[in-house]
């Protein structure tokens, strides 16, 4: 078992053999549940991450993790 942050997607569609349309599902399944914790968490009283900020945060994630 895998545990990640929404940055993660389910490694096992990786692997030897795995279908593509299945892996495919999954990813959507994964999308659709991260979607909807933010949903939740919004309804919550928690503000959405403006785009830009996002934008920000990813670039700052991509520079310590891309060689």
């Amino acid at each position: 078992m895998e545990l990640n942050g929404c940055g993660a997607e389910p490694s096992h569609i990786y692997q030897p053999g795995a279908s593509f349309f299945k892996a495919i599902g999954y990813l959507f399944t994964h999308w659709r549940t991260l979607y909807n914790i933010s949903v939740t968490n919004h309804k919550r009283g928690v503000p959405y991450l403006p785009w830009r900020e996002g934008k920000q945060v990813y670039k700052r994630f991509k520079a310590v993790t891309t060689s």
